[in-house]
């Protein structure tokens, strides 16, 4: 959207961006994304990307860190994207599983 930021504003929504490269995710990356939902603990949230690959694997990440069984946090992720080896390796995925970097049955 144009702007985001003041359409979610009117909404009572607060906005927080996060960019992240595609190609080169970085633990930086993952390290705001964790801090911005640890400050809204409590309150509903609803995170997004623009094809919801970044954030599944981001919530893969985040629900691994919170105790969550690995097949039931890998099964959220898999059923959105299935990350390739750059994105496996900043989750903490140890094998990239095959095929990867799949996305509503399309590879990126």
């Amino acid at each position: 959207m144009p702007d985001e930021a003041s359409t979610l504003a009117t909404l009572g929504m607060s906005y927080i961006c996060i960019p992240v490269e595609f190609e080169t995710p970085t633990q930086a990356n993952f390290d705001l994304f964790e801090t911005a939902i640890a400050q809204l603990a409590g309150e509903r949230v609803h995170v997004h990307c623009i094809d919801n690959a970044r954030i599944s694997a981001f919530m893969y990440k985040y629900a691994k860190i919170k105790g969550a069984r690995e097949q039931d946090a890998f099964d959220l992720m898999d059923g959105i994207w299935r990350p390739g080896e750059v994105w496996s390796k900043l989750i903490g995925l140890e094998i990239p599983r095959e095929p990867t970097n799949l996305f509503a049955g399309y590879d990126y």
